[in-house]
């Protein structure tokens, strides 16, 4: 089943760039997900196995940082990147 995940990662403290930076782009590095960032969130589209543990690992290092931090996330049980509803 492929899913649709959108999410915005809010780092708690004012110094932060890096920990999202790092985030996205191991997130990117994935084979098998399509990611699509704009200034308001990160869409991540998939097979459901390959894009939840992908944002469990990729996750795992900027929450291990020591930097508080939240992950906001809306996750949708289809493809909205192929969906008759993007028309």
């Amino acid at each position: 089943m492929r899913i649709s995940v959108e999410m915005s990662l809010y780092p708690l403290q004012t110094e932060y760039v890096s920990e999202i930076l790092g985030f996205l782009e191991e997130l990117n590095k994935v084979e098998g997900l399509s990611v699509k960032t704009n200034t308001m969130s990160t869409q991540v589209f998939g097979e459901y196995d390959l894009v939840m543990s992908s944002i469990a690992r990729c996750l795992k290092v900027p929450f291990e940082s020591g930097v508080p931090m939240s992950l906001v996330t809306k996750i949708l049980n289809l493809d909205r990147e192929h969906s008759v509803l993007n028309e």
